[in-house]
């Protein structure tokens, strides 16, 4: 044994000192136990959605590829009609038309409307010649009437004047209506 020949004083260790290399300690277990947790979790989270994704594609069954197949057909079909639907021609906008521009006095029999080459002849009855000048009059100023020609004319057996009239039609009076648009209240 050595002799030592100054005594030294034998350091003690403080209980502060003591207390933070225990707390240290502590803490750093905390730390590896929680990390350790988030590791187990995070694993376990991940499974689970693999899980999900695969039930999820095992979902799709031949009973609803089946329904996806017919929803595709009616699909198609209802892309069809209204294809159909754009170029489908309104007679009925000609009609009210018509009725709008007729005389009072000036009647209507007999219509022949060919929509594909945009003519019309109407042959009717009027109470009398200056009700049919008119009605041709006011025909030649509507604007969507051309070339209208009055065929053929002759004494009623009640009065009046009978014809027939022939003119062609502006193709823009075969469109729908527009319906008016209520405005938005605010």
């Amino acid at each position: 044994m050595a002799i030592e020949l100054i005594p030294k004083k034998e350091v003690r260790k403080g209980i502060l000192v003591n207390a933070l290399l225990y707390l240290s300690l502590a803490l750093l277990l905390v730390i590896i136990c929680l990390s350790l947790i988030f590791v187990y979790w995070n694993r376990k989270s991940s499974q689970a959605i693999e899980e999900i994704d695969s039930q999820i594609t095992n979902l799709r069954t031949e009973e609803i590829m089946d329904m996806e197949k017919v929803v595709l057909k009616y699909k198609k079909k209802i892309n069809v009609f209204s294809q159909l639907l754009n170029i489908h021609k309104y007679p009925l906008t000609f009609f009210d038309y018509i009725e709008a521009v007729t005389h009072p006095r000036v009647y209507f029999r007999d219509f022949s409307l060919e929509i594909d080459g945009l003519k019309v002849s109407v042959s009717g009855n009027a109470e009398s010649f200056t009700a049919l000048g008119q009605q041709i009059l006011i025909l030649q100023g509507a604007g969507l009437f051309q070339d209208v020609n009055l065929s053929s004319i002759g004494i009623a057996e009640k009065g009046g004047a009978d014809f027939s009239i022939d003119f062609s039609v502006d193709k823009n009076i075969f469109k729908p209506l527009e319906l008016e648009q209520e405005p938005e209240e605010q």
